[in-house]
């Protein structure tokens, strides 16, 4: 959902929910998305305690993925092709780390 929201993004656990700001230049708009789908993964997998270092890993995380994305414009449609030849997605939500 893009709306107006006071932060650039929050996420919203209990709805499954990330709400991102209208307001952002493209670029730190997907930043903000992979910001934080970073924090639901976080979130889901118990990985932090502390809010002050999740948010310090996600942040540098999330730049540095948007980072080697655009610069590597290919990388998508690989990893997609590559799960839909292998078959790699099975309609589970079993996590294994």
């Amino acid at each position: 959902m893009i709306g107006p929201v006071p932060d650039a993004g929050s996420v919203q656990y209990d709805r499954h929910l990330i709400i991102l700001q209208d307001r952002q230049h493209p670029r730190d708009l997907m930043d903000t998305l992979v910001h934080e789908l970073l924090h639901v993964i976080a979130n889901d997998y118990g990985l932090f305690e502390d809010e002050d270092h999740e948010e310090r890993v996600v942040s540098a995380m999330a730049s540095g993925l948007i980072q080697i994305l655009v610069r590597n414009p290919h990388l998508i449609p690989y990893l997609t092709e590559r799960s839909n030849a292998e078959n790699l997605y099975h309609g589970s939500d079993e996590r294994t780390p």
